[in-house]
């Protein structure tokens, strides 16, 4: 027998389960039908058993993300697109058919490893957070975008809120570094690498051995930044500052009138 450990509605006529199973289960009342959500987990681990899932609303419950927690801590996502989206085949022929036509509904989305079972898990709809928790221990999730930069051979890859993997392609080197900050963005050079997030950043110089050195660190206002040499560029509303790894100012590229705004650096 199965014994569900989650069972809830989705969008209006589906309804989902979790049943310590590898997959969910969706039950489609609108169109009289059964069927499983795969995962798309692709850390070549092999996806253990759901205990919990809850279900991310958007556009008044028309679409949304099923969000679910296995044993092992595996995070895994599946994005329902909305009944716009479903266009099924009149006379499906091969297994691939069916398994395209339910990909066009229900797309798997990136998929996470956390550090510890999830027992309980439950969506703050609207904001992006995912609660979850492990025993007598809850975590608070926050969905945002990872950050990627590739200049001069080399390139570096945000793994994590405060992870990054950096590689010099020509030299065939990789090497990983961790910062305390919160990371919305950064840059690389074939020297430094740059992060910062709505307040801050910092500069960590690579050294021969594999390892960084800190070069600087120091508190800001812009969101749009890059590194040219031993300097920071920073955009502002009607400028661009040129700053040390201190955060000393160099030089400020003022912009007239008529000029425009920094978009893109």
């Amino acid at each position: 027998p199965v014994f569900p450990t989650a069972l809830m509605w989705t969008v209006p006529g589906i309804m989902a389960m979790a049943a310590m199973e590898t997959s969910i289960r969706i039950w489609d009342f609108n169109d009289d039908e059964g069927y499983s959500l795969l995962t798309n987990f692709d850390s070549g681990t092999p996806v253990t058993k759901i205990k919990t899932f809850d279900f991310n609303g958007h556009h008044a419950m028309v679409s949304g993300v099923v969000i679910a927690g296995t044993v092992s801590g595996q995070l895994l996502q599946w994005w329902h697109r909305g009944s716009a989206a479903k266009q099924r085949l009149s006379s499906p022929v091969s297994e691939n058919d069916e398994l395209a036509d339910l990909a066009a509904v229900w797309e798997p989305l990136d998929s996470t490893q956390l550090d510890t079972p999830i027992d309980q898990l439950v969506c703050l709809g609207g904001r992006n957070v995912i609660a979850y928790q492990h025993r007598d221990r809850v975590t608070i999730l926050k969905q945002g975008n990872m950050s990627a930069c590739f200049n001069a051979q080399t390139c570096a890859v945000q793994v994590a809120a405060g992870r990054v993997i950096v590689e010099n392609v020509g030299k065939n080197e990789v090497r990983e570094l961790r910062t305390d900050i919160h990371i919305t963005g950064l840059h690389v050079s074939d020297e430094n690498v740059l992060f910062w997030n709505w307040h801050e950043l910092a500069v960590y110089g690579m050294a021969a051995d594999n390892s960084f050195r800190s070069a600087g660190s120091f508190r800001i206002t812009g969101t749009m930044l890059g590194l040219f040499r031993q300097s920071v560029l920073i955009a502002q509303p009607t400028e661009v500052l040129v700053t040390s790894f201190s955060g000393t100012v160099k030089q400020n590229l003022r912009m007239v009138d008529g000029e425009g705004e920094c978009e893109i650096m």
